[in-house]
């Protein structure tokens, strides 16, 4: 099996393996080398699937769940994987959607998550984390293209519904549709988000692309609230448009409605910016208050009014969001959820 590879030395038994395991990955193209290394890296961290460790409805892809997570066609996938069948078990394509991939051998594994064995094909929880990340957020902003037809742009809801249609062969129903976006986003949690490390490529594009417009009723009300949070991480990276994250008027057409829209939320109440100077602007906001930021590009922006530690309709969280857009009033159901955060903000006070 690894004849031809040269000499290697005896001292270190990993050596033989470390070499046929690279001279494998050489024989990729360096087209091809990028998608590979993500499915490997997906592989080799357990984050092959959708939703975080430990939730009950969490599930690992088949192989072609895979490539349509990726947002690849099958010919491509196949095309890309086909010089790693000596490690990989890759189902043909008629078991693709009754099996997932699986290495053949944990060396190979134990190769690729050791930086000094494997060198440039090393692929670390942190590169996979953010592969898993960028992914879910692509079919998630496809989810809520496809669920604001009046919001999104024609031709956006167009090719969400056709991307949708083709994860599910055949649009679903909308508690499918519903249980499907919660695993994708609502599931991470602050602790998984991305403080201080630095952003992958595709994710940064798909955070700088994301349309915050459409989080209009995506009321958070949980830990999983990460949006935000990615977003002003995202906002200190050199490559950000300046301003893509903001607290005050930045762009002249869209930021005054957004503060607008924040006044009559708060029927004219101040509310504090968040404190973007901070090392950790979440974790530094005192328990039982509210800031707002925008973040987003022009007509993609979105107001997030914070609530920390608050409570609304029954739930008591560490981190709770009201979503405002430009081009629609707050609803009266975000009026009442502010009402409640002021009123059990006002009794946790008198309670002290």
């Amino acid at each position: 099996m690894l004849r031809g590879l040269g000499e290697v030395s005896t001292s270190n038994p990993l050596e033989a393996l470390d070499v046929f395991y690279s001279h494998i990955l050489s024989e990729v193209s360096e087209t091809a080398l990028p998608l590979v290394i993500q499915v490997l890296a997906l592989l080799s961290h357990g984050l092959d699937s959708i939703g975080t460790k430990g939730h009950p409805r969490r599930g690992k892809l088949t192989t072609r769940e895979l490539w349509l997570f990726l947002r690849i066609n099958q010919p491509r996938f196949y095309s890309i994987m086909q010089r790693l069948h000596s490690v990989v078990d890759i189902p043909s394509p008629e078991d693709s959607s009754k099996r997932g991939l699986a290495f053949y051998h944990k060396s190979f594994l134990d190769y690729l998550t050791g930086l000094r064995r494997s060198g440039r094909y090393f692929v670390s929880w942190d590169q996979a984390h953010q592969y898993q990340l960028a992914c879910s957020l692509r079919w998630y902003n496809l989810i809520l293209q496809f669920e604001n037809v009046t919001l999104a742009a024609t031709n956006e809801h167009q090719h969400a519904e056709f991307m949708l249609s083709a994860w599910f062969r055949g649009m679903p129903d909308l508690n499918t549709l519903s249980i499907h976006s919660a695993l994708l986003i609502g599931y991470y949690r602050y602790g998984t988000a991305l403080k201080g490390n630095a952003f992958d490529s595709d994710l940064f594009n798909v955070l700088h692309d994301f349309d915050f417009s459409l989080m209009r009723g995506q009321n958070e009300r949980s830990v999983g609230n990460i949006l935000p949070m990615l977003a002003v991480s995202l906002a200190r990276d050199a490559k950000a448009r300046r301003h893509f994250v903001r607290i005050e008027i930045r762009d002249e057409i869209v930021d005054p409605k957004l503060l607008h829209h924040l006044s009559a939320l708060t029927r004219g109440r101040s509310v504090e910016p968040l404190d973007l100077t901070a090392a950790d602007p979440f974790n530094d906001m005192k328990n039982l208050t509210h800031s707002f930021v925008i973040v987003g590009n022009g007509s993609k922006s979105g107001l997030a009014c914070i609530g920390k530690g608050t409570r609304a309709i029954g739930l008591s969280c560490p981190w709770q969001a009201i979503w405002l857009i430009v081009v629609l009033s707050p609803t009266n159901e975000q009026h009442l959820e502010y009402g409640e955060w002021e009123e059990y903000i006002v009794a946790s006070h008198q309670g002290e």
